[in-house]
Parts: C-alpha cells; sequence; structure tokens
C-alpha cells in the first residue's frame, strides 16, 4: 500500500488502516503514524551542558538531508556537522532556560518536544551579604541565570534550610550551619553551577569577650576594680 504523497490528503498524526476485501469486510486495524514532511528530532545527547556554550551534541532523528540550519531555541548552533540522513553533530551555543533543539532544510522545520530539550546549566554570580553567623539561618540573596529550574542550593556540601526562586536570575535562600568560607552552588536539571569566586559565602565565628587588664585600689575598705571585660 503507498500512501498518497500530498499532505492535505493525509495530514500529519495517527490512523487506522483497514483492508476491506471483496465482501465489504475490513481487516483488524493496525495504527500507522503519518510524520510531518521534514526532519524529526527523536533525541539529543547530552541533554546538558554550560551556559556558555561549547557543549558537543549529538542530534538523532529522520531525513537529515540538506539541513541549512541547527537551532538551540532561536539561537544557532555554533556548528555542525551532518554525519547521516539521522545524525547530526552540534556545538551547543551560549544561552539560558530549556530550550528545544531544532533542524531545518528545505523540506521544514522539526517539531519541538519533550525528547528534543537541551538544559542549561545555571550560574551564581553573585551572593548578598556574603557572610554571616555560623549557626546559619543567614537570608541570601543569589544573582545569576538560569537559576529558574533550581531543585536544590547547596553552601558547599550542606543543603540550604530553605529556598525560593525568584526569578531566573534572582532565589532567595537561608544558610545553613557551616564553618568556613564555602561555595554557593546551585542544582538544576542542566547540571550544577560551577564555583567561582563570586559565589564565596564566608562563616562568622562567635566573638567570645576577652579578658584585660585592669587596676585595682582601695576605696573606703573596699577593692574597686576599673577596666573592661
Amino acid at each position: 500500500v503507498t500512501a498518497p504523497a500530498n499532505v492535505n490528503i493525509a495530514p500529519p498524526g495517527y490512523y487506522m488502516l483497514f483492508l476491506v476485501n471483496s465482501a465489504g469486510v475490513p481487516s483488524v486495524a493496525p495504527i500507522l503514524s503519518v510524520a510531518p514532511p521534514g526532519p524529526n528530532v527523536t533525541s539529543v545527547d547530552p541533554k546538558i551542558g554550560p551556559a556558555a556554550g561549547g557543549t558537543s551534541v549529538t542530534i538523532t532523528g529522520t531525513d537529515f538531508n540538506e539541513v541549512s540550519a541547527v537551532q538551540f531555541g532561536s539561537t544557532d548552533a555554533a556548528s555542525f556537522i551532518v554525519n547521516s540522513s539521522t545524525s547530526i553533530t552540534a556545538i551547543s551555543p551560549p544561552g539560558t532556560g530549556t530550550p528545544n533543539v531544532t533542524v531545518t532544510n528545505p523540506r521544514g522545520t522539526s517539531l519541538a518536544s519533550l525528547v528534543n530539550r537541551f538544559n542549561y546549566a545555571p550560574v551564581v554570580t553573585g551572593v548578598s551579604p556574603a557572610s554571616g553567623p555560623s549557626p546559619g539561618g543567614t537570608s541570601v540573596a543569589i544573582i545569576g541565570t538560569n537559576l529558574e529550574e533550581a531543585t536544590a542550593v547547596n553552601f558547599g556540601s550542606a543543603n540550604a534550610i530553605s529556598f525560593t526562586v525568584n526569578s531566573p536570575t534572582s532565589i532567595t535562600v537561608v544558610s545553613p550551619p557551616g564553618v568556613g568560607t564555602v561555595d554557593v552552588t546551585v542544582i538544576s536539571p542542566g547540571g550544577t553551577s560551577p564555583t567561582s569566586p563570586g559565589d564565596l559565602f564566608t562563616y562568622q565565628q562567635p566573638e567570645f569577650g576577652r579578658c584585660l587588664k585592669v587596676a585595682a585600689e582601695k576605696e573606703a575598705g573596699k577593692t574597686v576594680y576599673h577596666g573592661a571585660f
């Protein structure tokens, strides 16, 4: 059986195919899928990479012939090589969020779907305040990019007490107990933010009272101390 060549007769979608005999009795109907004309992306590997770009991504699918563009969202790939009609190797451009990877040729552009999403890792560029008491409990504002899908925030190896994602560039977090100077990192489906000088948080140790030398003198039979403790 040859499917109609005119997409207006058989638009993309799922169909039940019947064979009818001379008596008009239909056969058992298998379900067939008619793909839209043009390329189709079925997977991308790896699915994560840094916001700076530069990740080599293998794109698998069909009809990768005469490819004119590969895009991550609305941004062109830094470069790409068509390995075959079913495989492309592309270099991710700088980006944010979770864009779909699409392929374009003269017959159209592949559709966006869950299987062709690429996740950019978060980046932390600053924390404020950059210090707090060792017992924790400090409300800290984290500034960066790709923060909107954060699943965890860590101070060194310790999980934050709590955090709220305010926007793709801002998170408010409560510091856990800790010591020393640690990196504040954000974890998302795109990976973990790379460490940098901008993400450092310093725990302050409590300052105990100091003993100072004081002078003593007699006043009306009593010893009186002058100074500070």
